[in-house]
């Protein structure tokens, strides 16, 4: 378990021979100047984790999770560097061996029922899907072209409104120019060497 902070992770093993990390979000209680102090409820409602002196305690239901203890987390599966963790959205206690195989015969039967059908789609649907893959395609070579138009008319403008700048200020300086003293453009200032 790693302590402190948002979260709470514990290290479990996920029955296919490696280890995945579940993922313990805590909410904030209230902001400190030092920091966030965070609550000892997790989002999940009966899962508490508990700082007692500088190491995290996980209690499901009031029960501390100790190391070996059998449990249940279900939830989603995201990568953070390299190891899967899963963010949990179901935490409980497996009460014995029989609920244990209970569950895992849920999960064979869902892989039978789901993972295990061929999944194929029809020509109907294949045509469908295509023709909305090509529109998308269509509407964003359009846009596409359309940035690609407005772009050229903005910078069409900014060398305009450029060149209008670059004229004014060639009129101001011919102005202020007009009635100086010959030759004073090319006298040396005492910081010219």
């Amino acid at each position: 378990m790693v302590a402190g902070g948002k979260f709470i992770l514990l290290t479990v093993d996920d029955g296919s021979g490696a280890n995945m990390e579940v993922k313990l979000e805590r909410p904030v209680a209230h902001r400190a100047p030092s920091g966030a102090v965070y609550s000892t409820k997790t989002t999940l409602d009966h899962v508490e984790a508990i700082i007692e002196m500088g190491l995290p305690a996980v209690y499901i239901r009031g029960k501390r999770v100790e190391i070996g203890s059998v449990v249940i987390a279900e939830g989603k599966v995201e990568k953070y560097n390299t190891s899967r963790q899963l963010i949990a959205q179901r935490f409980n206690f497996v009460k014995d061996t029989h609920d244990e195989a209970v569950y895992w015969s849920k999960v064979a039967e869902w892989k039978r029922k789901v993972l295990n059908k061929p999944w194929t789609l029809d020509t109907e649907t294949k045509r469908a899907i295509d023709m909305k893959l090509k529109e998308e395609e269509r509407v964003r070579e359009k846009n596409a072209r359309r940035k690609k138009k407005r772009s050229a008319k903005v910078e069409e403008m900014r060398r305009l409104h450029d060149e209008k700048v670059e004229q004014k200020r060639k009129e101001r300086t011919e102005y202020y120019d007009q009635g100086a003293l010959a030759g004073t453009n090319v006298l040396k200032m005492p910081w010219d060497n």
